[in-house]
């Protein structure tokens, strides 16, 4: 029989940081040869990077897809969106509500569950008190589901 000793963990605590950072280092190597390649086209900078007016993003986009998110777009995002271009919910998109369906349902007598569909929009499993884009659960039997919003009742089959 052999004994361990007090130096075997230390050797997997070795390993483990040497493993770790070979894992570091292959991972830097990875992310400067991807760095070169989306930036080694001569053409894709024009004379200087110091003016980045100069820089054709558009060729850049297409080689790197993270910067075509990155781009500017129509207005500064560090800037307050514009009272004007809100939206205002009118009467007429209230009235084109829809209502909720059943999606699934499933019941036992100590803890019935349910999940609703609104639109294209799913729950997460709800129980009675809870409550999904303003309707709430009231009741849930072996083959329906009551909802309230307001003044309003659902009864879900």
């Amino acid at each position: 029989m052999s004994k361990k000793t007090k130096t075997q963990p230390r050797n997997y605590f070795w390993i483990v940081f040497a493993a770790m950072l070979l894992l570091c280092a292959l991972m830097g190597m990875r992310s400067g040869k991807t760095v070169l390649l989306v930036l080694d086209d001569p053409t894709v900078v024009t004379e200087t990077a110091a003016n980045t007016s100069l820089i054709d993003y558009a060729r850049l986009a297409q080689r790197d897809s993270l910067l075509a998110g990155a781009t500017i777009g129509d207005r500064d995002p560090f800037r307050p969106v514009p009272v004007h271009t809100r939206r205002k919910t009118t009467v007429r998109q209230v009235k084109q509500q829809v209502l909720p369906t059943l999606k699934a349902l499933l019941f036992d007598h100590v803890n019935p569950t349910a999940r609703l569909n609104i639109g294209e929009e799913v729950s997460g499993w709800l129980r009675v008190g809870d409550s999904f884009q303003g309707w709430n659960v009231t009741e849930i039997t072996e083959s329906s589901v009551k909802l309230a919003q307001g003044k309003k009742a659902l009864v879900l089959p």
